[in-house]
């Protein structure tokens, strides 16, 4: 028997997902991990407040976005949209309740992090 992964993330679940905008286990991974990394990394320079860590993680996710947005339409792209648009939500989380529950999906992905 295969156990669904679960996130969440400030109290709020992101997985299994049951909201109106379509996405996949692999993209709300990746943007909670994405996150996570970026949060730890502002936790560690000093940023305390949810709103500071915010800033700093949606400063970091600019120029990727950037690039993405000039990419020509196709599935990777608009995935990455999804990504994007995920971190930010879980920023807004962060931002309502920083205290809440955060559990990351466990994914099957090797140690060595590549995708198939």
């Amino acid at each position: 028997m295969t156990v669904e992964p679960e996130c969440e993330m400030f109290g709020e679940l992101f997985w299994p997902h049951a909201g109106p905008v379509p996405y996949t286990l692999d993209e709300i991974a990746a943007a909670a991990y994405f996150f996570n990394e970026l949060d730890r990394l502002a936790r560690m320079s000093g940023d305390k407040s949810a709103e500071s860590r915010g800033m700093s993680i949606r400063r970091a996710k600019k120029w990727l976005q950037y690039y993405n947005d000039g990419r020509p339409i196709s599935d990777e792209q608009m995935a990455m949209q999804r990504i994007f648009g995920l971190v930010d939500a879980i920023i807004r989380a962060m931002e309502k309740n920083t205290d809440g529950q955060c559990r990351l999906p466990i994914t099957d992905r090797p140690p060595d992090g590549t995708f198939p």
